[in-house]
């Protein structure tokens, strides 16, 4: 049996970026982090883990993680060769989206994806 997680302030942080990142990849809406079966199973299975709101997550959670990872990207291609690609087409709602990538050095990263009304930093 494991010994339960201290949730010290910087321990709590790392938990929030991460749930923001198992948020993001699997497709979850925020808001589900404020649904009151959620938050009885972090309470009951992952004790001390507070879950942040919708508004935090989606927010100042996001930024922060949206920024590490850019400036972690922006290190591993300063200095180094790269091309870049750009291509653009409609979802099924009719949505025109564009998208933007990067391949540095035989490794491919996703910049940015853009649609009518929205803007979001990919990586």
């Amino acid at each position: 049996l494991e010994r339960p997680i201290i949730f010290n302030e910087s321990r709590l942080e790392e938990f929030h970026s991460d749930l923001c990142r198992a948020f993001l990849i699997s497709n979850q809406a925020w808001r589900i982090c404020e649904d009151p079966f959620i938050r009885y199973f972090y309470e009951k299975w992952v004790p001390g883990s507070l879950l942040p709101s919708r508004k935090t997550l989606s927010g100042r959670v996001l930024e922060e993680e949206a920024s590490r990872v850019t400036s972690s990207m922006k290190q591993q291609v300063e200095r180094r060769f790269a091309t870049g690609q750009s291509d653009g087409w409609k979802n099924v709602a009719k949505t025109h989206l564009q998208a933007s990538l990067i391949n540095v050095e035989y490794t491919v990263s996703s910049l940015v994806l853009h649609s009518d009304n929205s803007f979001q930093c990919l990586s």
